[in-house]
């Protein structure tokens, strides 16, 4: 790699970092509380081999892999400063040269600091992943780019009596990635709400939302204002509990002359039919963005399942669509043996016509079996497969994924890893099919 291809990767990992100033937050927080933060972290190193990097049908690229490793957890509940935080990040170096070493990262946090105890609290909110630059093509280390969401302002409460009381929420955000320029924006937004405990058990609320969203392009057409209006009811019990928003959104697009309007419906439910099972909804009908998707992604990171996943979540630009997702979850847990079922299911339905190609439906199912052969070791399975039908370019890729891996736990701290993982591609597009076969042993410290 050149000196100065060496220097503009730097200056894009350098302004990247710079729009991330939740972790600079949170560190700032650990000094005054340290005793109150509830921190776990892996810290390891990673070797393997992968037989097709660049995930193509032919010439195909094979090269070994060392990556150093940092997953953590952090959470704090104190009087004053509440943190919720995980990250997983990774520095993946290529002893042949086939792609340049660059960092990747998930990171999604969120820290709520009292200024006023019960009247005034201020929130920074932080959402990272990497992303591909073009969708449609594989998933390849050179298709690839980070793509960050930040959000702070602050959060007014008013109490109205003993059981109702107002929010007001005023926010800004700057969404960056590290390629597609388009993406890049800011976001100013305001929430008013009335919220009321019905009883221990379940409230109700009202919430009116306001946000005006604009790129930094030059006269971007994609800037548009929003509006929602929605009514809110939760429940939590011994084996069912609920989240339930209904209400209606109002879209003012710069590309349109005209209004779009249409209902929202969210829902997430718990159910919790016996003391080893457990059921778990999550449905929407709502318009988005790929902004939006950051936060509330189709999976989350946290679960091991979104690592070994190689065909995108998010389509990285500024376009607004329609999105009608329904996952179903089924979790297992006894003494010896955790499972998980996720069939799934997420149309997208863009606006503007010279993004037809990303209209898509997508019908999948992820299922994650890990079993304790002994005390201190566990075999684990991991299975993907996934739909993904675009409308409009006839165009059809059905992806699947195997992972089986084993892991020991030598002693307190150190566990050992060794992963054997299979992608598979196959695409009605030419040339776009593709297998590929890895393997990898990592070992790590635990705290």
């Amino acid at each position: 790699m050149t000196s100065a291809r060496k220097r503009g990767q730097f200056d894009r990992y350098y302004r990247f970092a710079s729009r991330t100033p939740l972790i600079l937050a949170l560190v700032a927080a650990l000094p005054g509380t340290a005793g109150a933060l509830d921190l776990e972290y892996d810290v390891g190193l990673s070797v393997g081999y992968d037989d097709n990097l660049s995930l193509t049908e032919d010439n195909e690229v094979s090269d070994t892999i060392v990556t150093p490793l940092l997953r953590f957890t952090a959470e704090q509940d104190g009087p004053r400063v509440k943190v919720q935080a995980r990250g997983d990040f990774r520095y993946p170096m290529y002893l042949d040269n086939t792609f340049d070493d660059r960092f990747r990262g998930k990171f999604a946090g969120n820290v709520d600091w009292s200024l006023l105890p019960d009247r005034l609290d201020w929130v920074f909110q932080d959402y990272m992943s990497p992303q591909q630059i073009d969708e449609l093509a594989a998933s390849s280390p050179d298709n690839e780019q980070q793509v960050n969401l930040f959000v702070t302002g602050p959060t007014l409460y008013a109490r109205f009596g003993a059981a109702t009381r107002g929010q007001f929420d005023l926010r800004y955000g700057n969404s960056y990635a590290e390629e597609s320029d388009e993406f890049n924006g800011d976001r100013y937004s305001a929430a008013a709400r009335v919220l009321h405990e019905i009883d221990a058990t379940s409230k109700i609320s009202g919430n009116l939302e306001a946000a005006d969203i604009k790129y930094d392009s030059e006269g971007a057409a994609s800037d548009y204002k929003r509006y929602d209006a929605y009514v809110g009811y939760g429940r939590k019990g011994p084996k069912l509990s609920f989240d339930l928003d209904l209400g209606y959104t109002q879209l003012d697009r710069e590309a349109s002359p005209d209004h779009d309007d249409d209902p929202l419906a969210r829902v997430r439910a718990d159910w919790r039919f016996s003391s080893r099972s457990l059921l778990r909804l999550t449905a929407r009908y709502q318009f988005t963005d790929a902004t939006q998707n950051l936060i509330t992604p189709t999976f989350d990171f946290a679960d091991r399942d979104i690592v070994y996943l190689y065909y995108p979540d998010i389509v990285v630009d500024p376009d607004v669509y329609r999105e009608r997702m329904a996952k179903l979850a089924y979790e297992y847990t006894s003494e010896r043996t955790s499972l998980r079922l996720q069939p799934y299911y997420r149309r997208l339905r863009y606006f503007d016509d010279a993004t037809l190609n990303q209209d898509q439906n997508r019908t999948g199912a992820l299922l994650d079996i890990d079993y304790r052969l002994r005390p201190l070791l566990t075999l684990s399975f991991v299975a993907g497969y996934e739909d993904r039908d675009y409308d409009d370019i006839d165009r059809e890729d059905k992806n699947t994924t195997f992972n089986l891996g084993l892991e020991n736990q030598f002693t307190r701290h150190w566990i050992g890893r060794i992963d054997a993982r299979y992608l598979e591609r196959d695409s009605n597009a030419p040339g776009r099919s593709y297998e590929d076969n890895a393997y990898f042993i990592t070992v790590f410290y635990r705290r």
